[in-house]
């Protein structure tokens, strides 16, 4: 993270990350106090006031005393510095803090409201299973894994180039060309379990023209549902002119339309958006899986 002065000067990564704790908490939490400052990183009081009289300089209408109640509040010229207001950021912190990924004393709230977070299973990865997926991305390797598929009765070994990582909205999977099945495929973390050797990749992934293509999904509020909640549900997710456009890798779209129920006939208060664009999205994926096969084949990793 790095922040310029008004002379065109960088801040220090641990100054930048101090002045930033202070826009969230005027944000968020809408007061900050020296104290915040001095026990949220370890400096003395002293180094808290410079931090606080630092930001002041670079936002000079983002701060003011409030001597009724002894601490620094929002201005009324606020305008962030730091910090897009975002509501996601906070929240996905709560989020988080609820399924007991992060720690409270990882995010910079003072105090948390009282959260539920709706239960979902934890799938368990190895910690030895990301360091090496993630070596073999970095340095562009194939490796040898044992990989257990919910479709045979035992794990198999087997070799595989990742060059990328997955998120279908429950669980984390490697993008990885497989030369068993001579294709790219998606091999879910938590079913690796085991681990072997690194040796060069002989595949371009490049050549995985589903993972590089973006198409984008449209989604519209069910039509079946009334005028009133149509509207609402334009608001609350945003829409232009009623339309919502989600922009995907063509090998997420299935889990994104798998994910939101968008290939299931469901209750229109169940199902409150359909995708608008579905044969455009079948199309986009049969046209970046072809291509993935001819550039494929001109390399010479498929038979004829």
């Amino acid at each position: 993270m790095e922040k310029s002065e008004q002379d065109g000067s960088t801040l220090r990564w641990s100054i930048a990350q101090r002045l930033e704790f202070i826009e969230f908490r005027l944000i968020w939490e809408g007061r900050i106090n020296r104290a915040d400052i001095s026990e949220r990183f370890g400096v003395t009081v002293q180094q808290a006031t410079a931090d606080l009289q630092h930001y002041e300089k670079i936002a000079p209408e983002n701060l003011r005393y409030d001597r009724n109640a002894k601490t620094f509040v929002p201005g009324t010229g606020f305008e962030p510095q730091f910090l897009k207001p975002l509501a996601d950021r906070p929240l996905l912190q709560l989020a988080a803090i609820g399924t007991g990924s992060v720690e409270p004393q990882e995010t910079w709230f003072s105090e948390l409201p009282p959260i539920g977070v709706a239960p979902i299973p934890r799938r368990s990865v190895l910690t030895t299973t990301v360091r090496w997926i993630l070596e073999a991305i970095r340095t562009r390797s194939a490796i040898d894994i044992e990989y257990q598929s919910v479709k045979r009765p035992a794990a198999i070994k087997r070799s595989i180039s990742p060059h990328a990582l997955g998120h279908d909205g429950t669980r984390w999977h490697a993008r990885a060309w497989c030369p068993k099945n001579r294709c790219f495929r998606d091999f879910v973390l938590s079913r690796m379990t085991q681990m072997g050797s690194l040796s060069p990749s002989t595949v371009d992934p490049e050549l995985d023209f589903e993972w590089t293509t973006e198409i984008e999904l449209v989604l519209v509020p069910n039509p079946e549902l009334g005028e009133g909640p149509r509207r609402s549900l334009a608001k609350e997710y945003n829409m232009a002119r009623g339309r919502l456009h989600l922009p995907v890798r063509a090998a997420m779209a299935f889990y994104a339309v798998q994910h939101l129920n968008l290939d299931l006939t469901l209750d229109p208060a169940r199902q409150q958006l359909v995708l608008l664009n579905k044969g455009e999205v079948d199309a986009a994926c049969a046209d970046a899986r072809g291509r993935t096969l001819a550039g494929l084949r001109e390399a010479g990793h498929l038979l004829d």
